[in-house]
């Protein structure tokens, strides 16, 4: 399954978080959630559309945990503040 699947799993994750180590780690963790959860898997259901929707779900989610919050009300500091 990895050699069928890593780099298509590597360039998805990447298209998400334009960070190639990031997107390495998150393939690497993709396949050991599908090693350890193998015999969930309906083999009726071809493997690449669910394992690949996996891995960009845990790009969005982990880009999204990396990116810092900005505040919506800034501290005004320009002499006009009460």
């Amino acid at each position: 399954l990895m050699l069928a699947y890593q780099i298509q799993a590597i360039r998805a994750a990447y298209l998400v978080t334009h960070d190639l180590p990031l997107a390495e780690d998150i393939v690497q963790s993709a396949f050991i959630r599908a090693y350890e959860r193998i015999e969930q898997f309906d083999d009726t259901r071809p493997f690449g559309p669910l394992f690949l929707r996996a891995v960009v779900t845990t790009a969005a989610t982990a880009l999204g945990r990396q990116r810092p919050t900005v505040p919506l009300a800034a501290p005004a500091d320009d002499g006009w503040s009460c």
